[in-house]
C-alpha cells in the first residue's frame, strides 16, 4: 500500500519512527474506542427521537400521500402513478418505497400506509447519522466535532418534525450524506469517488434540486482526490452522477414527453397543454418563484415558522459557517462544508421554497459546521474548554429541544385520520365518488379495515388532471358523492383555483367532523343523483321484500321473530310501493295469525295461532292497531277496492272500545287494551300511537264515535307531555312515549307506581309520535301540527347541529340516556327539519325575501348523514347499514321518502315524484 493510500489524516502516522509506532497506536485505538461510544450514543439518541410517537407527530401530510400513492401504483400496477405521471419528481422514492413495501410485508404492516414510509425514513435517518458523524469526524479530526454535528442533527425540533415526513427530500438528504461521505472518507480510492458520484446521481433521482449540491462535490471531489488521479476522479464522477440522474429525462424522452407539443411552455402555465412534459413541469413550478427581496410573503412566513421551531441550530449554523469561511483561510477544509450548502441556500433565497421540510437539505450541513467550529476551539483552546462549551451546549440543546418540545413525543395528532378512515369504511359503499386528501389514498385504495374505493380520487387531480376531472367526473361536482376536506384542502381550493373540488364544497353538507390539529370534515355533496336517488327508494323496497318478507306474507326480523309492528311496517311499505300483492298477502297473514276476536292484534306471533287468548296472551299495542287500520284505509284510496275499507272498520271500532278512555269527557289513548293500563285511580296513556293524520280518515269511516275529540285532546296531552319537566329541570319539548294521567284532574304524574313503566323518557315509542304529527302536517297542513312542530321541533335539530349525532333517547328535559342512535330519531330530526324549511321557506316568500335554502338545510345535512351516506347499493338491490335490521331499513326508507314527496295521501301522480325545494 503506498502512501497516497492513507488517508492524509493518517499519513504523519504511516511515516512515523518505527520506535513511535506502538504509542501512537495505542492513542488511536483509545481515539477508536471514544470515537465508537460517540457514534452509538448519537444513534441511540437518533432512534429513540425520531422513533418515538413518530405516528402520532407530526400531522400526515398530503405529499406524504402522493409518495404511498405512487409506490402503490408501481406495485399493483407497474406505473410511476395511478394517474397520468406529470413529473413533478422524479420516481426513486416510489422504487424505494416499494421495495421496503416488499420487504416489510405490504403497505399497512405498521397501520395506515403512511405509517409504513415513516419506518422508512427512520432507517434512511439513521443511516445519515452514520454519514454525518464519520464524515465530520474525517473532516475535523475531531470526536467532540462529530458527536456534536450529530446531536444537533437528531435532536433538532426541525430534523425531528420533517425528517420523520414521507417526502422526497428525506430520500434526497440520505444519498446526499452517503455522496459526502463517500468524497470526504475515500482513502484516496477512485472507487470510493464513483460511488460518491452514484450516489448523487441518486440524489438527483430522488428531488430535482439536489442539482444545486453538484458544484461543491465536484469541488470536494477535486480536493480530496489524489493528484495522480485527479483527472479521473472528477470526469468519471461526472459521467457516472449524469448518466445515473440521466434516466429520468431519458424516460421521457422515450415518452415523448420531454418537450410540451410546439415547444408551447405557456400553455403549460395556462393549464391547456395537450399532453404532460418534463420540462414544461419544471417551467411550470418554477417560472413564478419570487426572491426573498422581492416580497415573497410565503417565505417570510415558512422561514419564520423554522425560527421559531429552532432558532438555535439556524443562527448557531450561519454563525458557524461565517466562522468555517474565516478558518478556510488558514485550514482548507474548514470552507467545504458551507460551500456545500451555498448552492442550496441561494437557490432558496431565489425565490425556490415550495414547502417548509425543505430545510430538512440543509440541517445536516448547519449542523456540520456547528461540529467544525466546536472542533477548531477544540484545537485552539484545548480539551476543556472544548468539554465545557460541549456541556454547555448539550445542556441547552436538551432545555430547548426535549423540555420546550414536549409535544414532538406527546401530541397525538393524526387520530382524527383513523376516526375519519372508519367511519367510511363503516357507512360508505365502495362504489361511491369521492375527492379526497391524498393522506388517505392508499388505505381507501386497499381493503384495509374495510372495502376498498375505487372512485376516490386526489382533489389535485379531480382538479387538474383530465383523465380524472373530465373523464370520471364528467366536469360536473354533481357527479361527486363524498368531499372528505382538510383546511389544508380548503385553503388550497381557492389559492390554486381548484374549481371542481370548490363547486363541491359549496354544494355539499356536513356529515361528519373529526376535531383535531387538522380537523377533518366528510360532507355529501348535495345533488339530485346521490342525495335523493329515485332508485335508491325502489332497490332498498326490493331489498326488504326479498329479505324480510316471506311469500306467505310473514316479515321478519333478523331474530327470526314475527311482529305486529314489523307486520305494519311492511304493509306502509307495500302501499307507497304500489305493490298490492306484498300488501294482500303481509295483510293476510296478519290477519289469520295476530287478529284477535276483538279484531286487534296480539303483538307477537311467538304463541299458538288462536284466536281466542287469555288476558295475559292477548297483549296489545294501540299504535300497531292504529298503523294497520289506516294502511287499510289508505290502501282504498291507493287501489280502490272497499273490502279494505271494511276490514279497517272493525279496527276502528274495536280500537275505540277497547284503547280509548274518557277522562271528564275527553277522550285518551291507552297504551293497551288490557285492564292493567287502567287503575281506579291513573291511567296509562300511549303518547307514541297519537296518530292525528289517521284520526281524520277514522271520523270518515266511524261517524258513532268522537274521532277528532281524540285529535285535539291528543295534541293539547302531547304539548303538556312535552314541557313537563322532571325535578327542578323543565322539558324541552320532547313527548314521552308513556304517561301517566290521574283520572280525577287530569294531572301528569312523575311516577309510575303500579304500571312498572318508565315515565318521560323521548324513546323509539315517542318519536313515532313525532312522525305523526309530521304526517298530519304533510297531508292536511294542519294547524295544530305546524305550531307543535314549530313550538318543539328545534331541540332534536340544533343538538345535531352542535354533536353532528343523536343518541337514539333522551329524558324530556334534553339529556342522553344511551350513546346509541336509530333510525327512527334521525328520520324524525330531519322530516321535522324540512317542515320547518318549508314554514321559513313560505313566510319569506310571504314577506318578499329570497326564499332558497341552496341545499344546506339541516334537513339536506341530517338526511345525508343519516341515511344516503350509509346506502349501500349493488345490482339491483339496496339497504342501509346494518342490513340485518328490519326497522333500519323500515325508517331509512320512510326518511328518504318523505324528503322525495313519496309518502302521500291519495295514489301519485303519474310522473316521477319532485323533491323537496330545500335542495337543488
Amino acid at each position: 500500500m503506498s502512501v497516497q493510500d492513507i488517508p492524509r489524516s493518517n499519513q504523519k502516522t504511516a511515516l512515523a519512527p518505527a520506535l513511535e509506532r506502538p504509542a501512537i497506536l495505542a492513542q488511536e485505538a483509545s481515539l477508536i474506542n471514544i470515537e465508537t461510544v460517540a457514534l452509538a450514543l448519537v444513534f441511540s439518541i437518533a432512534l429513540v427521537t425520531h422513533a418515538f410517537n413518530m405516528f402520532n407527530y407530526p400531522l400526515y401530510r398530503q405529499d406524504e400521500g402522493i409518495v404511498s400513492q405512487q409506490a402503490w401504483a408501481f406495485l399493483k400496477n407497474q406505473q410511476l402513478s395511478p394517474y397520468t405521471f406529470t413529473y413533478e419528481h422524479p420516481p426513486l422514492p416510489t422504487f424505494m418505497l416499494a421495495v421496503w413495501t416488499i420487504i416489510t410485508a405490504g403497505f399497512h404492516t405498521f397501520g395506515p400506509a403512511i405509517n409504513s414510509g415513516r419506518v422508512l425514513m427512520l432507517v434512511l435517518h439513521l443511516g445519515s447519522v452514520y454519514f454525518l458523524f464519520k464524515t465530520t469526524r474525517q473532516l475535523t479530526n475531531s470526536v467532540s466535532g462529530a458527536l456534536v454535528a450529530g446531536l444537533f442533527f437528531t435532536l433538532s425540533p426541525l430534523a425531528v418534525n420533517f425528517q420523520r415526513l414521507l417526502v422526497v427530500d428525506n430520500f434526497m438528504v440520505f444519498w446526499l450524506m452517503a455522496s459526502v461521505y463517500f468524497t470526504v472518507c475515500n482513502r484516496g480510492r477512485l472507487f470510493y469517488f464513483f460511488l460518491a458520484s452514484l450516489a448523487l446521481g441518486l440524489a438527483v433521482l430522488s428531488r430535482e434540486t439536489a442539482i444545486f449540491f453538484v458544484p461543491a462535490f465536484l469541488l470536494m471531489t477535486w480536493r480530496f482526490s489524489d493528484p495522480y488521479h485527479r483527472l479521473y476522479a472528477v470526469w468519471g464522477s461526472i459521467l457516472i452522477g449524469g448518466v445515473a440522474s440521466f434516466q429520468f429525462i431519458l424516460y421521457a424522452i422515450f415518452k415523448n414527453e420531454f418537450l410540451p407539443e410546439n415547444m408551447n411552455f405557456l400553455a403549460e402555465l395556462a393549464g391547456k397543454a395537450t399532453h404532460v412534459s418534463l420540462t414544461g413541469t419544471f417551467y411550470q413550478n418554477y417560472h413564478n418563484i419570487t426572491p426573498i427581496w422581492m416580497g415573497n410573503t410565503q417565505y417570510h412566513s415558512i422561514v419564520q415558522n423554522w425560527l421559531s421551531t429552532d432558532s438555535l441550530l439556524l443562527y448557531a449554523g450561519l454563525g458557524c459557517a461565517f466562522l468555517n469561511l474565516i478558518f478556510g483561510l488558514k485550514y482548507k477544509e474548514s470552507w467545504l462544508v458551507p460551500l456545500f450548502g451555498l448552492g442550496y441556500g441561494c437557490f432558496i433565497l431565489l425565490g425556490g421554497l415550495d414547502a417548509e421540510y425543505m430545510i430538512v437539505s440543509l440541517v445536516p450541513f448547519l449542523a456540520m459546521g456547528i461540529g467544525q467550529t466546536v472542533s477548531s476551539i477544540h484545537h485552539l483552546f484545548g480539551k476543556f474548554i472544548s468539554f465545557v462549551l460541549i456541556a454547555a451546549l448539550a445542556a441547552v440543546m436538551c432545555y430547548l429541544y426535549v423540555v420546550n418540545n414536549q409535544a414532538i413525543y406527546t401530541s397525538v395528532v393524526n387520530n382524527s385520520y383513523a376516526q375519519v378512515l372508519s367511519w367510511v369504511k363503516g357507512n360508505i359503499p365502495p362504489d361511491r365518488s369521492m375527492i379526497i386528501t391524498d393522506a388517505l389514498w392508499v388505505d381507501l385504495h386497499d381493503d384495509y379495515k374495510g372495502p376498498a374505493y375505487p372512485l376516490a380520487h386526489s382533489h389535485w387531480k379531480a382538479s387538474r388532471d383530465p383523465a380524472i376531472n373530465y373523464g370520471v367526473f364528467k366536469g360536473d361536482y354533481k357527479e361527486v358523492d363524498f368531499l372528505i376536506l382538510t383546511e389544508e384542502m380548503r385553503i388550497q381550493f381557492q389559492s390554486k383555483g381548484e374549481e371542481l373540488p370548490q363547486q363541491a364544497l359549496t354544494n355539499s353538507s356536513l356529515i361528519r367532523q373529526y376535531e383535531g390539529t387538522d380537523p377533518i370534515q366528510i360532507r355529501k355533496i348535495n345533488n339530485t343523483k346521490t342525495l335523493l336517488e329515485q332508485s335508491a327508494l325502489d332497490d332498498s323496497y326490493r331489498f326488504f321484500k326479498t329479505n324480510f318478507i316471506s311469500p306467505n306474507g310473514k316479515v321478519v326480523n333478523g331474530n327470526g321473530q314475527a311482529t305486529a309492528e314489523l307486520q305494519a311496517a311492511a304493509m306502509h311499505l307495500a302501499l307507497f310501493n304500489d305493490d298490492q300483492r306484498a300488501f294482500d298477502q303481509t295483510w293476510v297473514w296478519t290477519a289469520y295469525n295476530l287478529q284477535m276476536d276483538n279484531n286487534l292484534m296480539r303483538i307477537e306471533a311467538s304463541l299458538p295461532a288462536n284466536r281466542s287468548l287469555t288476558l295475559a296472551e292477548s297483549y296489545t299495542n294501540s299504535r300497531v292497531d292504529t298503523d294497520i287500520a289506516l294502511a287499510l284505509l289508505l290502501a282504498n284510496k291507493r287501489w280502490k277496492d272497499e273490502n279494505y275499507t271494511k276490514e279497517a272498520s272493525y279496527i276502528i271500532k274495536s280500537i275505540w272500545e277497547n284503547e280509548v278512555v274518557e277522562i271528564n269527557k275527553k277522550p285518551y289513548l291507552k297504551a293497551t287494551a288490557l285492564k292493567i293500563g287502567q287503575l281506579e285511580d291513573q291511567v296509562l296513556l300511549n303518547l307514541g300511537a297519537f296518530s292525528p293524520q289517521a284520526y281524520r280518515l277514522f271520523a270518515e269511516v266511524d261517524k258513532k264515535h268522537n274521532w277528532m275529540g281524540l285529535y285535539d285532546s291528543g295534541y293539547d296531552l302531547l304539548r303538556k307531555a312535552a314541557w313537563y319537566g322532571r325535578g327542578d329541570y323543565q322539558g324541552v319539548g320532547l313527548p314521552p312515549g308513556l304517561v301517566v294521567m290521574d283520572t280525577q284532574n287530569e294531572s301528569l304524574r312523575s311516577t309510575v307506581g303500579t304500571f312498572g313503566q318508565k315515565l318521560g323518557d323521548f324513546d323509539v315509542e315517542a318519536q313515532q309520535a313525532l312522525w305523526r304529527v309530521i304526517l298530519d302536517y304533510e297531508w292536511y297542513k294542519s294547524d295544530k301540527a305546524r305550531d307543535y312542530i314549530q313550538g318543539s321541533g328545534w331541540f332534536l335539530i340544533k343538538y345535531w347541529q352542535k354533536w353532528q349525532s343523536l343518541p337514539g333517547q333522551f329524558t324530556n328535559n334534553g339529556l342522553p340516556i344511551t350513546n346509541k342512535d336509530n333510525s327512527s330519531v334521525y328520520a324524525v330530526t330531519s322530516a321535522g327539519a324540512a317542515v320547518l324549511d318549508e314554514l321559513d321557506i313560505a313566510q319569506k316568500k310571504a314577506k318578499g325575501l329570497p326564499a332558497e335554502l341552496g341545499g344546506s338545510s339541516a334537513a339536506t345535512e341530517i338526511l345525508a348523514r343519516a341515511f344516503m351516506g350509509s346506502f349501500y347499493h349493488k345490482d339491483t338491490l339496496g339497504y342501509w347499514q346494518n342490513k340485518d335490521n328490519a326497522d333500519t331499513q323500515y325508517w331509512s326508507w320512510m326518511a328518504t321518502a318523505l324528503h322525495m314527496n313519496r309518502l302521500t295521501l291519495n295514489a301519485p301522480p303519474a310522473e316521477a315524484p319532485v323533491t323537496r325545494q330545500s335542495t337543488k
